[in-house]
């Protein structure tokens, strides 16, 4: 099974007669798409941009895109719809629909695909899965292991050969934000994309790094454990940073006194952290969210653990919600 999507941006004015015309035709749509070996086809809304997503089953793709493309319900449904919306996918790929990862990194940005909005989710979930894979097969059972425990934000780090396969399969997943860890160089940085990283975390500054990353406009957030990095950062227009290795550099206490002077900086600090010392770090206003292997253990991946892997997952994220008011 393949996962395929589109990214449209309906015109403001054609927006309700774009969602009524698809209303109309949808149940001969839906007889066309399944004898293309389409599934699941689904679309939704946000703001002005409209996201499609299927399941192919077949064995060509094309020859069946081909075929849709060909069918004179198709070519009517264009001529009523096309006045209605731009597609960013066509933009990109010169076709309208694109493997998911590529759909994700339109070359033009839109207001769910930018550094702040990967920042948001990261800050919403407060929990980053730190995440080394020795094997890609893996990389599927524990994306739903994490799922299921309730985080959507996972990083892959490149500390193996496995790295840009693990990414490749979690990007397939539309619900899952994933991104590359221990990122060293612009190389790494193009692999990673490729991939389907939505963002980049290296364990220091490296200017070569950075650079590419915002020319490419992924997110990056750079190690920083010296007031010199942080300003390094600051100079680079980054406004969050990974705070690496935490707890040998000091912990929460060392954090703070850079966080002191730095009043705009967001830091994600990372190494060390466990059960025990994550509600004192989330309780710091400066802290973005924290990376964590403890879920995402090595020990729990080589066993196959995919049970304990969602059992820790969701104990962390109850940890770090609200108390309900009383």
């Amino acid at each position: 099974m393949q996962r395929y999507g589109c990214v449209i941006r309906l015109r403001p004015e054609h927006r309700d007669t774009y969602l009524r015309l698809h209303s109309a035709v949808w149940p001969e749509v839906e007889q066309m798409l399944l004898a293309a070996n389409i599934r699941n086809y689904t679309i939704f809304l946000h703001d002005d941009l409209l996201f499609g997503y299927y399941e192919y089953v077949g064995d060509d793709h094309d020859a069946d895109q081909a075929r849709i493309a060909a069918d004179p319900r198709t070519q009517q449904w264009w001529k009523l719809t096309d006045p209605c919306q731009q597609s960013l996918a066509e933009r990109q790929s010169g076709h309208w629909w694109a493997p998911m990862r590529q759909v994700w990194h339109l070359t033009e940005p839109t207001p769910t695909a930018g550094p702040p909005a990967v920042a948001s989710a990261i800050g919403a979930s407060r929990i980053l899965p730190v995440v080394v894979l020795d094997d890609a097969r893996d990389a599927e059972p524990l994306a739903a292991a994490v799922v299921s425990g309730g985080l959507r934000t996972i990083e892959v780090t490149f500390r193996t050969e496995a790295a840009a396969d693990a990414i490749r399969v979690m990007s397939e997943r539309p619900e899952v934000l994933v991104g590359a860890g221990t990122v060293l160089t612009p190389a790494q940085v193009d692999q990673a994309v490729e991939a389907g990283a939505r963002f980049v975390v290296s364990p220091g500054f490296g200017p070569l790094v950075v650079r590419h990353c915002q020319q490419l406009g992924v997110p990056i957030f750079p190690g920083a454990a010296t007031p010199t990095e942080i300003q390094m950062a600051l100079d680079a227009g980054l406004d969050t940073v990974k705070f690496f290795p935490a707890e040998q550099l000091g912990g929460i206490a060392t954090m703070k006194a850079l966080a002191a002077p730095f009043r705009s900086l967001r830091f994600i600090p990372t190494g060390g952290v466990n059960p025990r010392n994550l509600a004192d770090y989330l309780a710091h206003p400066a802290v973005l969210a924290v990376g964590g292997t403890w879920m995402v253990a090595p020990d729990l991946i080589a066993a196959a653990r995919w049970g304990e892997v969602t059992a820790r997952t969701a104990a962390a994220v109850a940890a770090v919600r609200p108390a309900p008011e009383a």
